[in-house]
């Protein structure tokens, strides 16, 4: 299984403990999958509408803010921020 990569630390983990790839993300969201790739590692926009759909199929006990916080760089990792790449 290739391994997932994304910019939100918390959202990769939970990928990798329930075993969801990045193909999965893709069919959820409708979308090629190197866009979803591409959304996922911040070269793209994620929407706000896409983030709250991958929350509600795959993880919809947790919360939103806490699956895609990204690593503050300022806190060389020790800490997250909430982020500002989601979009309405």
């Amino acid at each position: 299984m290739k391994k997932n990569c994304t910019s939100f630390y918390h959202l990769n983990e939970e990928m990798k403990r329930r075993k969801i790839s990045m193909k999965d993300l893709s069919r959820t969201l409708e979308l090629p999958l190197i866009q979803v790739q591409e959304k996922l590692t911040g070269r793209r926009i994620l929407f706000l509408d896409e983030a709250i759909r991958i929350r509600n199929t795959y993880f919809p006990a947790m919360d939103i803010k806490y699956l895609f916080a990204k690593p503050d760089k300022s806190d060389m990792g020790k800490g997250f921020r909430e982020v500002g790449i989601l979009h309405i």
